[in-house]
């Protein structure tokens, strides 16, 4: 599990090929086969290209999080600032 799992963990979801999580209100994302970042799963290279940085910037924390059936879309219901 990667450096940043010793924060306490709120939840963690796997869908198959991803693996999330919620951690001091902030997600991870991972794949689920070796931990490291799903780049070609995924249509983005850096949090920093999505609305999850936008969250950050807000200090925004994240309470739950849904994720589609097929892992496409994810959903989170969090704090707001």
């Amino acid at each position: 599990m990667p450096a940043a799992a010793v924060l306490p963990v709120a939840g963690m979801y796997y869908t198959g090929l991803q693996l999330l999580y919620l951690h001091a209100g902030m997600i991870e994302y991972w794949s689920g086969s070796d931990y490291a970042f799903p780049q070609d799963q995924v249509a983005f290279r850096m949090k920093l290209d999505t609305d999850l940085f936008a969250l950050a910037k807000a200090k925004a924390t994240s309470k739950s999080l849904e994720i589609s059936k097929d892992g496409s879309q994810f959903a989170i219901f969090s704090t707001d600032r």
